[in-house]
């Protein structure tokens, strides 16, 4: 499931469907490692989520990690020509431990909230 995404259509992001384990951004999750593709073509994992989009030419997908547990993963996806690289990579990596903060902060800040009612 997607649950935001940016530059795809909305329509493709609304119905996207992946069997359980199938996809890069997947497999960062169940492996709970940061993964770089240089070029997905070549990948057995990738899925495409657009049939008729431009198409995808590198992939990075880091587990967004809260205690140990994966609670999503950030992707980002370059559609040409140059890879991404470790130093994109580690800024993803950076990235996605924050938004994973940001998240678990507001669950929390939800649940006191509920408390005090």
């Amino acid at each position: 499931m997607i649950r935001v995404a940016r530059g795809i259509d909305k329509d493709a992001v609304r119905n996207a469907r992946f069997k359980f384990g199938e996809g890069i951004s997947v497999g960062a999750a169940l492996d709970g490692k940061d993964l770089l593709i240089s070029n997905v073509k070549d990948d057995p994992g990738f899925v495409p989520v657009v049939k008729d989009g431009e198409p995808i030419h590198s992939q990075i997908s880091v587990p967004m990690k809260i205690e140990g547990k994966v609670i999503g993963v950030l992707s980002i996806n370059r559609i040409a020509e140059p890879d991404f690289t470790t130093d994109d990579l580690m800024l993803s990596s950076t990235l996605a431990t924050e938004a994973a903060m940001a998240i678990h902060r507001a669950k929390l800040y939800k649940f006191m909230e509920e408390l005090a009612t």
